[in-house]
């Protein structure tokens, strides 16, 4: 089990934009970040990334 947590800034026109885009964006993002963050680590530690 896991647990991630984030921050997001809405643009001050947030009226144009809908809440369920701005989700859909920082998880998007989040995820991004998650996998790219994951590579790094593991090649420091000296293992590989898993797939998948």
């Amino acid at each position: 089990m896991s647990f991630s947590c984030g921050i997001v800034e809405v643009p001050k026109a947030h009226e144009e934009t809908s809440p369920e885009t701005i989700l859909e964006e920082a998880d998007r993002i989040m995820y991004q970040q998650k996998r790219e963050h994951k590579k790094i680590y593991q090649e420091e530690m000296g293992s590989t990334p898993e797939k998948g």
